[in-house]
């Protein structure tokens, strides 16, 4: 094992290694829709990915140096995603309808968070938001985990609709 320019664990080959024990519970689920694809900004791309290495995937994310957001998909434009800075998280979920090029998309909030207009800071750029909009990792591996079992959204974070 060695690191690359970054300081993040890689294989021989320059790949980043994803550390998780398969003994931990859960580790090896797979999700529940088949076809789910996780992809991360550096290149990872794992169709039905187990739980332990989405879980890996996000908390090896960076605030900007070239591996900050990951996504989970049906497939169907179907997803749930998330996007680090150095303050925290933002959280996306698109739904996408019956009808062809159809969707919403919404933000997570949370209900607890900073009334206060944050943004999200990134070593490479800024990201807008409003008021509640930052989450911490274990609020974004929740989310990640409640769309993996039952692509339902978790009702411990509130939901905005985005114009996009």
């Amino acid at each position: 094992m060695r690191s690359n320019d970054r300081t993040r664990p890689v294989n021989s080959r320059g790949k980043p290694l994803f550390l998780f024990k398969p003994s931990l519970p859960g580790a090896l689920d797979r999700p529940k829709i088949e076809g789910m694809t996780l992809e991360t900004e550096r290149g990872l791309f794992i169709k039905n990915p187990p739980w332990g290495i989405v879980q890996s995937a996000l908390g090896l994310l960076d605030p900007g140096v070239g591996n900050s957001f990951a996504v989970l998909s049906t497939g169907q434009s179907t997803y749930v995603q998330t996007l680090r800075g150095t303050n925290g998280f933002h959280l996306e979920w698109r739904v996408t309808g019956d009808d062809p090029g159809t969707y919403i998309h919404y933000r997570a909030c949370d209900p607890e968070g900073s009334a206060g207009r944050k943004v999200l800071k990134k070593f490479d750029a800024i990201n807008a938001g409003e008021y509640r909009d930052l989450l911490t990792l274990e609020m974004v591996i929740s989310a990640f985990r409640s769309f993996f079992d039952r692509m339902a959204p978790p009702a411990a974070l509130r939901w905005r609709v985005l114009d996009l």
